[in-house]
């Protein structure tokens, strides 16, 4: 969201990028193998849950395309049941054609936010956030976002 519209709301939430625990959490939850997730943690530093989850779905339109594909060439006679499982090779491959969408204007905005507020390492360079998002610095690693809501509004 752009300033103009940040400055409408009342109440500003700072949600972090998720920290290498939280990814790794996120691909053992999508299927993945706990050996495999740590080193997909490690691959998708400055990726949002958002963007990982985008990896994930063109993951399994990759899995039912090949389905269909092996269907049609009569490869198979019957469709397997499907539990929504992915591709390791097919996650990886689309990982790596894909790209953060945090911009390094939104960066730039969240670590002048985080300077103002106290949440952001401080430092003077601006000039590689993308350094700083990998190496996970915008994110809060052991904080779950539940636990500062719930500090937030006192429940």
């Amino acid at each position: 969201l752009d300033g103009g519209v940040l400055r409408r709301f009342q109440t500003k939430l700072y949600v972090p990028l998720p920290s290498k625990k939280a990814r790794r959490v996120f691909w053992e939850r999508a299927g993945i193998v706990k050996s495999a997730a740590k080193k997909l943690a490690e691959k998708s530093a400055g990726f949002s849950f958002s963007d990982l989850q985008a990896v994930v779905d063109k993951a399994h339109d990759a899995y039912r395309a090949r389905l269909i594909e092996q269907l049609d060439s009569g490869e198979l006679k019957k469709v397997p049941q499907y539990k929504g499982e992915v591709d390791l090779e097919d996650v990886k491959r689309i990982l790596k054609e894909s790209r953060p969408t945090a911009s390094h204007a939104t960066l730039e905005l969240l670590w002048d936010w985080g300077q103002k507020c106290g949440q952001m390492p401080e430092t003077e360079d601006k000039a590689d956030l993308h350094k700083l998002a990998k190496e996970d610095k915008f994110a809060l690693p052991e904080v779950s976002l539940l636990d500062r809501v719930k500090g937030l509004f006192g429940f």
